[in-house]
């Protein structure tokens, strides 16, 4: 089962804006990389194992 919470940020520094715009970027570019990956017929676990942070 999977939880998906909805936040509003009331106050974040210039720093902060920065590192998150970085996560959801990376995030999205993961997303896209194992969708196409997926597409093309790659194992799901494989395809885990290489996203997953060394």
């Amino acid at each position: 089962m999977k939880t998906t919470r909805t936040c509003k940020i009331n106050s974040i520094t210039k720093e902060q804006t920065e590192a998150l715009i970085t996560l959801i970027r990376t995030f999205e570019s993961a997303k896209r990389y194992s969708f196409n990956r997926l597409i093309e017929g790659e194992n799901e676990k494989e395809l885990i194992k290489k996203l997953q942070p060394k």
